[in-house]
């Protein structure tokens, strides 16, 4: 069979999905810091926002904005090719001032699968990141919903080797504590 032809029918695998989806996305939903936000004002690619006690201001990008701010960038965006999880970030926050690139990636899993390898590229990413915004320093952040906690050891120490924050759950002091973390890169 002609493999670039071939049809993969996933359904019932495990292998991702309209459920899958469903159950990333609602964690995403509650995985949200408008509400730590002093103020916001939205724009033709994304918002401009604050976050409460602090005055940097920072463009919030969700996975499409962000192309379409790298296309407003001219002769400053470095044309390097895009590794494949770095084209659609889930949230970023970039502060225009200062030149960083902050990429907050949300991560829901409740069983096996392959949403944790994505925690395994990183490093990866930060380095093709860099490549194509050479004026920028490119930070990562992981939110991970609680399942992460117990079952994916290695790849929380490699996180935490290489220097790449992450939080898990989604209360109130998990967000408090992303926002700093936002704050004070």
């Amino acid at each position: 069979m002609n493999q670039k032809n071939a049809t993969v029918n996933n359904k019932g695998t495990g292998a991702g999905g309209a459920k899958t989806n469903a159950t990333g996305l609602c964690f995403e939903d509650k995985a949200c810091l408008e509400k730590l936000y002093s103020g916001y004002q939205s724009n033709s690619i994304g918002k401009q926002i604050t976050f409460n006690g602090s005055d940097k201001k920072f463009l919030n990008l969700r996975k499409k904005e962000f192309v379409n701010w790298t296309n407003t960038l001219g002769i400053e965006y470095n044309d390097i090719p895009k590794l494949s999880g770095t084209k659609e970030p889930d949230e970023c926050y970039i502060n225009l001032c200062e030149k960083v690139i902050i990429i907050l990636e949300k991560k829901f899993q409740q069983g096996g699968g392959s949403v944790v390898e994505k925690l395994q590229t990183p490093v990866n990413k930060i380095r093709n990141l860099k490549k194509r915004y050479p004026t920028y320093n490119v930070y990562y952040i992981y939110w991970l919903s609680e399942w992460f906690e117990k079952n994916v050891q290695a790849e929380i120490l490699d996180l935490i080797e290489d220097n790449i924050p992450y939080f898990i759950g989604t209360s109130d002091d998990t967000m408090l504590k992303i926002v700093t973390q936002i704050i004070n890169y």
